[in-house]
Formats: structure tokens, sequence, C-alpha cells
């Protein structure tokens, strides 16, 4: 875990720590285009052991429209939640109102 900011000028007067308890956010990647499975994108990307992992959504909802018993369908795929996979990446899972199993289009940042 960090520990803060260690500022020594080695010029006699005392080190200065600096220990806020505040972490500086990491870029990891950024994702875009259709899930790996029904109501769920994998991201595959390295985090830092122990880190806190922040998603922020940048097309949350993906809007689908297909025929079901000859019906037209316009179905919005919304991302719910986001589970960690140890230090290998996230799963951004989602739900829509008819339950079905569909592949979203979402992007986003890690």
């Amino acid at each position: 875990m960090p520990e803060g900011i260690l500022i020594d000028y080695n010029d006699g007067r005392p080190a200065m720590a600096i220990t806020a308890g505040l972490r500086a956010p990491s870029f990891c990647t950024s994702f875009a285009g259709y899930g790996t499975g029904a109501n769920q994108f994998q991201v595959n990307t390295p985090l830092t052991s122990g880190s806190t992992v922040f998603v922020l959504p940048t097309r949350p909802v993906d809007v689908q429209e297909f025929a079901d018993n000859q019906t037209w369908i316009v179905l919005p795929i919304y991302m719910t939640s986001v589970t960690r996979n140890g230090d290998n990446g996230v799963t951004v899972n989602g739900t829509n109102r008819g339950n079905y199993q569909r592949i979203p289009n979402w992007a986003g940042t890690v």
C-alpha cells in the first residue's frame, strides 16, 4: 500500500512526509464494442494488487432493435454492476427489461 510522499532536500532541514491517505488514479484501458456474453462485457487489463477499480462508462446503454414472435422489440440494455476478476480485469454486468440474453455494445474507461 502507498505510504505517501517523502520530500527530503538533504540540506539539514527535516524531511517532510505527506501522508494524507489519498491515492493517485491510474488509467488502465478504454473499452468499446460488443460484449463477450449475454448482458456482459469482459475487460482484460492488468490491475494493481490492492487497488480500487473505478469504471467510467461513456456508453452505458445499448438500444437494440429486433423481431420477437413477429413483434418489433426496442430493447435498452444497460450497465448495472462491475465485478473485479482478481488483478486480470473486470466484468461489466447489465440487464434489460425483458430479460433477453443479448450481447451489449458498451464503452467506457477503467
